[in-house]
């Protein structure tokens, strides 16, 4: 029986929100089924590889800086905003205050994380 790919019949729209694009393998997966993903980062680029980030899902996803689609969030917020790390809790917050739908990074995980006296 031949491999068929599960599309879903009821197509959703993500943000994958990332650093280092980890989220990347994901965002592939929820395209294949038929979904639309963007993928918002913001990372630091490797001096060594500049423009290694530009080739990690070239052809297969859209990389949107996260200040740029921050700036222009309201016309993304039926999207499901994904947090494929635990960073940019401040990003994940004001959407939260202002009703869009994220799951990951908060700024209570980011707390339990990193601040070992909390």
């Amino acid at each position: 029986m031949p491999n068929t790919l599960n599309k879903t019949e009821n197509p959703k729209k993500f943000v994958i929100v990332t650093e280092t694009l980890d989220g990347f393998g994901f965002a592939k997966h929820l395209i294949e089924e038929g979904n639309e993903v963007l993928m918002a980062y913001r990372m630091q680029e490797d001096e060594e590889n500049p423009d290694e980030f530009d080739k990690v899902g070239e052809g297969v996803v859209k990389k949107i800086p996260l200040d740029e689609i921050m700036e222009d969030r309201n016309a993304y917020r039926e999207w499901y905003w994904l947090f494929d790390l635990n960073h940019h809790y401040q990003d994940s917050e004001i959407l939260r205050s202002e009703g869009f739908k994220v799951l990951g990074s908060s700024e209570l995980m980011w707390k339990m994380e990193h601040d070992r006296q909390f």
